[in-house]
């Protein structure tokens, strides 16, 4: 069998798919807490500030024990999560987000639950065998080096999208730093937390990447060094254009399908992913999403009532006649990947979160939830919702 040079996926691109968690954003966070009030902190800066300090000439003095309240008790206004060091504030966030959410192998598949409850299922065959499932893989190397021709339409996507997908999922609204900053650090929480459980997904599958069987497919990106099986990129295209249909559309948004199906792809026209990773990258960000929107919003209206998560399933089928859309039901989706299944067939309405309706925040117990109430509260107010 003839393999890609292993160079190629082991490389320090694999942050790429955590570009979505916003590197960028964590440095220049860091940045802000370091800040002083009219420039960035600098050696010179902290220089200058000594001198002038010991010019005051400012002699010690004992403080009262009314001096000295604070430190028996912390007043409100210090406890506040807007003063809270930003990243000890989006630790509390994440962790709040993925309590209690589990990752585990059977069989074929790979199972995800949250406090207990499977919300996704995602299943793969492997065993080549089998004739019936070699020649789905021989299949889905085809589609991935036809999609090779299609490369030059839509490299600066490909190149950009490695380190940002945010900006293209809110192409179809008006959110910006300036207009929706709290709306914005959810969506790189909830970001966060989809890349955590995808992270976990993935090892669990241990897929090679499409370089690695055929050479010929020759990726204009590096190749990550982790499982292809399930697509990171679409698993936090779909998450995102879940959560912000519920946030700022009255129900299912055809353009934020759009999107995250295109950035999918792109990651297969790249030549680093099989189109098959991102149907279950798609059906887990459904799961995701929904689970972590009920984590953070309850139903207004003084019912008390919990959002209820969706149970998203992935059904391997080796039937070519087979159709993507599987059964639905009420909390219910099921995909079915078949080798004629692409992406495009989630844009419609297969991948649905009923909307909720008016929401509130989720003021569960504990410092973290109480954060992401706290985020939940700031977000409804931005987005029109409460």
């Amino acid at each position: 069998m003839a393999h890609a040079n292993s160079s190629n996926s082991s490389n320090s691109s694999n942050s790429s798919n955590s570009s979505n968690s916003s590197n960028s954003s964590n440095s220049s966070n860091s940045s802000m807490e370091m800040a002083h009030s009219g420039q960035p902190n600098s050696m010179l800066l902290s220089a200058a500030l000594d001198a002038t300090a010991k010019s005051l000439n400012a002699a010690w003095q004992a403080k009262t024990s009314d001096d000295l309240e604070w430190i028996a008790a912390t007043p409100d206004h210090v406890l506040d999560f807007e003063r809270l060091n930003s990243r000890h504030r989006m630790s509390l966030i994440q962790s709040a987000l993925t309590a209690d959410i589990t990752v585990a192998a059977k069989n074929t598949k790979v199972l995800v639950s949250a406090s207990g409850s499977e919300i996704a299922s995602i299943e793969l065959h492997r065993d080549v065998s089998d004739p019936a499932v070699a020649q789905f893989w021989n299949g889905q190397l085809a589609k991935v080096h036809n999609r090779k021709w299609h490369r030059d339409e839509r490299l600066s996507e490909i190149v950009l999208q490695q380190t940002d997908i945010l900006s293209f999922m809110t192409l179809p609204t008006n959110l910006g730093p300036t207009t929706h900053p709290y709306t914005l650090l959810y969506l790189q929480a909830v970001l966060k937390a989809v890349f955590k459980v995808t992270s976990e997904v993935k090892r669990h599958f241990q897929l090679v990447r499409p370089a690695d069987l055929a050479p010929e497919i020759n990726p204009v990106i590096q190749t990550p060094a982790h499982s292809a099986y399930p697509s990171g990129h679409a698993t936090e295209s779909f998450s995102l254009a879940v959560v912000l249909e519920t946030l700022l559309f009255d129900g299912a948004s055809t353009e934020l399908k759009s999107i995250a199906a295109r950035i999918t792809d792109n990651r297969a026209i790249a030549g680093v992913h099989y189109p098959a990773d991102g149907l279950a990258g798609a059906t887990l960000g459904l799961a995701l999403a929904s689970t972590l929107l009920s984590r953070t919003f309850d139903k207004a209206g003084g019912t008390g009532s919990t959002i209820e998560p969706i149970f998203a399933e992935l059904h391997h089928s080796l039937d070519a006649d087979a159709v993507t859309a599987g059964p639905q039901s009420d909390g219910t989706v099921q995909v079915t990947l078949c080798p004629n299944s692409e992406i495009e067939d989630l844009t419609g309405d297969l991948l649905r979160f009923p909307h909720p309706g008016n929401l509130k925040p989720n003021t569960g117990e504990g410092l973290p939830q109480q954060a992401l109430a706290w985020l939940a509260g700031k977000v409804l107010k931005e987005c029109g919702l409460g």
